[in-house]
């Protein structure tokens, strides 16, 4: 992360020592990066990572590591020596010694530029960190976005896939709001979206809801070609009040609704045959849920602090309920303490 000024590598060149000027010193190609689009600047290439007071962050992949700068060195006497500011550029060739080592191994990084708040001193305010983080647009040749890669980007509002992305690692937009949603290129072979949400390319998996999603709207209706959903999938995703999964779905995923706090309705559908680990964790408007009969398992904490869910209806006979397979804490923390089945009331364990 270079975490600079806007102007994007602008001072690698000179005597200042911070952010950009490290970043460079160790990735020294970054400065070529900047002269390249300094005289092929155009309105849609321009090196600026903000503009107008919006962010324009640039995403830089691929960049050869050949330095391992220490900026604060220990010295022979045992004191330390500071980098940042002028002191760089004052330093002995021995000191430099020290800080500066030649990597044996090349290594790549891919570096994200954005503009720092021009706050002064201080603590960054939350507001001021949100509005960095508003719109990412990945560079095509970018292969596979990592695990938690924008884990707890609240400000991000939305975000393009390109055309060559091929693998989206769990949890990487979990805790995201985007509530401007997904967009993906139409070229790529591996993913797509619709109203914002992100599937696999025949949308048979739902991959990602995103946490913003739904604002103004109380429900989702999925489409009916979705088979899978992947693990937290509709995680922490707030303004959904209700949802009916389509009639090809036989798991609810791990985590798949958990943290949905306003979340009072689910339709699940009849060929349902296992609810997964934490599936409902922590929905605490959930107030009845009714099981379909296919189910044959239900895991660990599947409906856990779902503190107003006081009635689970099973869709079978108590005799099918006592063979389906249950954790003994599937409902754990929730006021719910017997099952009503369509020849009678069962215990939850039994």
């Amino acid at each position: 992360m270079n975490y600079a000024d806007p102007l994007l590598f602008g001072f690698y060149d000179g005597d200042l020592f911070a952010q950009d000027e490290l970043q460079t010193l160790e990735h020294p190609l970054l400065g070529s990066v900047m002269e390249y689009i300094d005289k092929n600047e155009s309105d849609s290439l321009k090196s600026r990572t903000e503009e107008h007071g919006e962010p324009t962050p640039y995403i830089v992949e691929g960049v050869p590591y050949w330095l391992k700068v220490v900026t604060a060195p220990v010295l022979p006497d045992g004191k330390v020596y500071n980098f940042y500011g002028r002191n760089f550029s004052r330093a002995s060739k021995e000191i430099l010694d020290l800080a500066v080592t030649p990597l044996s191994k090349e290594k790549r990084n891919n570096i994200i530029a954005m503009a720092a708040p021009s706050t002064g001193s201080g603590e960054y305010k939350r507001k001021e960190l949100e509005q960095l983080m508003k719109t990412v647009e990945l560079n095509e040749g970018l292969v596979e976005i990592g695990y938690s890669a924008f884990q707890n980007c609240l400000g991000l509002a939305k975000i393009f896939i390109p055309a060559s992305v091929a693998t989206i690692k769990k949890d990487a937009f979990v805790d995201c709001a985007l509530y401007l949603g997904f967009s993906v290129a139409e070229q790529n072979q591996n993913y797509s979206a619709d109203d914002g949400i992100l599937y696999s390319k025949d949308k048979k998996t739902l991959v990602r809801c995103p946490c913003g999603w739904g604002r103004g709207r109380k429900g989702i209706v999925i489409p009916q070609c979705v088979e899978v959903f992947d693990q937290d999938a509709f995680f922490a995703c707030t303004g959904i009040e209700s949802i009916k999964l389509p009639s090809g779905v036989k798991v609810v995923a791990e985590s798949l609704f958990s943290d949905c706090e306003n979340l009072k309705s689910v339709l699940l559908p009849e060929k349902v045959e296992t609810i997964c680990w934490g599936s409902f964790f922590f929905c605490k408007k959930l107030e009845s849920i009714t099981i379909p009969s296919s189910v044959k398992e239900i895991e660990s904490l599947a409906f856990c602090h779902c503190e107003k869910l006081k009635e689970i209806r099973f869709a079978g006979t108590m005799e099918e309920w006592r063979k389906v397979m249950k954790s003994h804490d599937f409902s754990e923390g929730s006021p719910v303490s017997e099952v009503v089945c369509t020849d009678g009331n069962a215990e939850l364990g039994g």
